[in-house]
């Protein structure tokens, strides 16, 4: 899911400090989502509690039931952060308020992409071994495994076909999969989850078969990207195949409900921006979302999307929720 810049990450701030995005207490939400993502960045370390509070009530009003933290640390050369325990017990304590469970996000590294896209098979297993080190240090030295309410470990690197068409990328991709799921479930059992989404760029990649391969020597939490904000409703036609795979093979999974709609244009590679999706579009996505059948439906993200304050955000938070 695509990262946010600066100037919409202070939108939380600003909305939630004026209470324009907070639903009266007596409002009742007419769409139901079992959570949320939230992508943390620096800006949002300095929050206050009571701005976090706001930002926890609406995502209770909304439905959630689960929230989804990206990543907890963010490694970035000279800008590179990390979230102390402290702050995310703060989180975990609103969520405990609130019956609502936590997944934490390993630390990122931020050059993912960037790593990616250089093909370079040697920086790559530079670059695996390093998450798993970070992966491995966190994981032991983090307290909230043991909170009541943590739900597991959310791997925040996603998964698509086109960089991980070829059999040797595979090779490099499948046991860095499985040293990280092993890490993860030392806390408590449980997979970690992860994202995935159809690229469109083209490819003799197939989604389908990168997860047979992945699910047939790992265990992991398939959680799909509807890739509505990017590509239309349209792609979950591209989704189904991957639908049926998992829905054969009994595997859970859950799929995310994407608040955005993209309006920066890839093939001329600007820099991403996007506004709130429009309400039709939000209610047809649900309504796709259930016929898939997944065992949960997460929006990406409640913050932005329906915290800014934009004329866009403000029709879908009408749209979401109905005033007495």
């Amino acid at each position: 899911m695509t990262s946010f810049y600066p100037s919409r990450r202070l939108m939380l701030k600003t909305m939630l400090a004026t209470g324009a995005a907070v639903c009266l207490p007596a409002c009742v939400t007419n769409i139901r989502f079992d959570g949320s993502f939230l992508q943390l960045w620096r800006d949002h370390l300095s929050l206050p509690k009571e701005t976090w509070s706001k930002l926890f009530d609406l995502m209770q009003q909304a439905g959630c039931r689960e929230l989804f933290l990206q990543w907890v640390a963010m490694e970035d050369g000279e800008d590179s952060w990390q979230a102390s325990d402290e702050f995310l017990r703060t989180l975990f304590d609103l969520a405990q308020e609130r019956n609502m469970g936590m997944h934490l996000g390993l630390p990122y590294r931020a050059d993912w992409w960037e790593m990616l896209d250089a093909n370079d098979m040697q920086r790559m297993e530079t670059f695996l071994a390093q998450t798993q080190n970070d992966a491995r240090r966190y994981v032991a030295a983090s307290s909230l495994a043991g909170h009541p309410q943590f739900r597991g470990w959310y791997i925040p690197y996603e998964l698509e076909q086109y960089h991980w068409a070829t059999a040797t990328s595979q090779e490099k991709l499948i046991p860095w999969l499985q040293v990280l799921s092993a890490i993860a479930t030392t806390t408590q059992g449980q997979a970690p989850s992860i994202s995935t989404y159809f690229s469109r760029i083209p490819t003799e990649g197939s989604l389908v078969s990168l997860w047979k391969n992945i699910l047939d020597h790992t265990a992991l939490y398939p959680m799909v990207q509807d890739g509505a904000g990017v590509a239309g409703l349209d792609n979950y036609m591209a989704l189904a195949p991957l639908r049926d795979l998992f829905n054969t093979r009994q595997i859970d999974y859950d799929l995310i409900v994407e608040l955005f709609h993209q309006t920066s244009d890839d093939s001329k590679q600007e820099p991403f921006q996007a506004i709130s999706a429009s309400p039709s579009r939000v209610r047809q996505q649900i309504a796709r979302a259930r016929d898939f059948d997944a065992t949960r439906i997460i929006v990406f993200a409640i913050d932005p999307w329906l915290t800014d304050k934009t004329q866009e955000a403000q029709l879908l938070r009408n749209a979401l929720f109905e005033f007495p």
